[in-house]
């Protein structure tokens, strides 16, 4: 019994060694040598700066861990990890300078503990980029956006009452031609009545030619009977009457012929009237068949106006409510050559969906709308589909450039402004007439965020601007 109790006791007392060494049970869950993240591992986020990447993390909740400094890594463009650097001591922020702009640099930290590290937190890339005059140029002109906006405003409300009076007259139009075919069908009513009568006067024409030839029939008869009895009394009256009986019978001969022959012309005439009239009948039908053909047609047409004034309708109710209770926020713009709605530069988006990441990351998201304007390069309907199509194609791009875990945080929704008025634009240069407003409106923080935590990554906003010149935009070839 004294040599058992030692094999029991001995498992426990190595446990109790090993969890000392790891400085608590949940600190023993740690990957070394592991990127993965795991429980006591920070989290990390990072705002880029000119030449420059500031991080900021918070502690692992993590029960018995104890930070005594901080360490950070980096990798180049999807490089490996550098070795590891001090990011000082008991410190929630570190700025890392000396980078090179417009290229990504991902970041890691750990927490330095008694006599280990903690899991290496999740991996955040983030682009340093040089600080130019595009801020500067939104600053200046704000009052011209929200100017912009309000004309925006005050063109949807105009249309809104354009599309009323068109419903109005659309009601109208599908009255008159409900009107019109209901005459139709009373004048269809009104040729099946007429084509009723043109049978029924041929069918009685036909039993009155039918009882004429009955009646010549019979008179030949009769006569026919006359001339025997005219032949008997010519024989009885003696041999010298005998010629000219022969000859009154080749008289009555002929005559009987003739009678035949008017007879069987009676007859094929009633034939051809019993044919005309069954061509009567028949051409009445097609003229039926078509009648219900064209009261058909009307009937769709009528349908297909009256849905898509309902469609042009709501639409333009859509495009309206965003701006009633907005607060907007300028993220940037975009581009494009004349007459054109394709997209010359893609850093442009870029630009304004790594904004809209930053957002993303802290589970936040809003309404962003965006604008399309254009120059006067056609009719008013015209250039209002053109800068439908530019701010739909900015709408999609921002849509793909997003993670597919913050997508669904955004409402991208496309208004077009039509042609620019006045020419007046953000700078006073051509190419601005010709560009797509990113307008960003966010919604109210979710319980248990921070405070202030989406206004300071809104403030680091990336300046997003046009990077072409006016006459760097060339417009685009046949083949574009």
């Amino acid at each position: 019994m004294s040599d058992n109790w030692l094999i029991h006791v001995l498992p426990c007392l190595m446990a109790a060694f090993l969890l000392a060494g790891c400085e608590g049970a949940q600190l023993c869950q740690r990957c070394n040598g592991d990127d993965q993240p795991c429980q006591t591992s920070p989290v990390l986020a990072a705002s880029a700066g000119d030449g420059s990447v500031t991080l900021t993390w918070e502690p692992a909740a993590a029960q018995g861990i104890v930070a005594k400094a901080w360490q950070y890594r980096q990798a180049v463009q999807g490089e490996s990890w550098s070795a590891a650097r001090n990011a000082g001591p008991a410190a929630t922020t570190y700025v890392v300078s000396d980078l090179t702009n417009d290229i990504a640099h991902t970041f890691q930290v750990r927490a330095q503990l008694n006599t280990d590290f903690s899991c290496w937190s999740d991996a955040v890339s983030v682009v340093p980029r040089r600080m130019n005059d595009v801020m500067d140029r939104i600053e200046k002109h704000q009052g011209a956006i929200a100017a912009n906006l309000a004309h925006v405003v005050q063109r949807m409300a105009t249309s809104q009452e354009i599309l009323r009076e068109l419903g109005e007259q659309a009601t109208t139009t599908l009255e008159g031609v409900a009107t019109s075919t209901s005459a139709i069908a009373e004048h269809s009513a009104g040729i099946r009545d007429g084509v009723r009568q043109v049978v029924t006067s041929v069918d009685t024409a036909g039993s009155d030619i039918v009882a004429a030839t009955t009646a010549v029939r019979q008179q030949a008869e009769g006569i026919r009977n006359n001339l025997d009895t005219l032949a008997s009394s010519v024989d009885a009256a003696g041999e010298g009457i005998v010629a000219a009986t022969v000859a009154v019978k080749d008289e009555a001969a002929g005559i009987r012929n003739n009678l035949d022959t008017l007879a069987s012309s009676v007859d094929a005439a009633g034939e051809g009237i019993v044919a005309a009239t069954v061509a009567v009948k028949d051409e009445a039908a097609g003229i039926r068949t078509e009648v219900g053909q064209v009261a058909r047609r009307v009937d769709a047409a009528g349908q297909q106006v009256a849905e898509r004034l309902a469609d042009l309708a709501e639409r333009c109710q859509q495009c309206a409510d965003p701006l009633e209770s907005c607060v907007p926020k300028l993220l940037g713009e975009v581009c494009f050559a004349n007459n054109s709605a394709l997209i010359r530069n893609q850093e442009e988006v870029e630009c304004i969906a790594s904004n809209l990441q930053s957002v993303g990351r802290l589970g936040r998201g809003g309404l962003v709308l965006t604008v399309g304007y254009a120059t006067a390069v056609g009719t008013a309907i015209y250039n209002l589909g053109l800068t439908d199509d530019r701010a739909a194609t900015v709408s999609n791009e921002l849509g793909k450039s997003l993670d597919p875990e913050d997508a669904h945080l955004f409402e991208f929704r496309p208004i077009a402004r039509g042609e620019a008025f006045d020419g007046t634009d953000l700078a006073g240069k051509s190419p601005m007439s010709r560009r797509v407003d990113v307008i960003f409106c966010e919604r109210p923080p979710n319980e248990g965020q921070p405070p202030g935590a989406l206004a300071k990554v809104t403030a680091e906003f990336t300046a997003c601007g046009c990077q072409d010149e006016p006459g760097d935009l060339e417009p685009l070839k046949k083949d574009d």
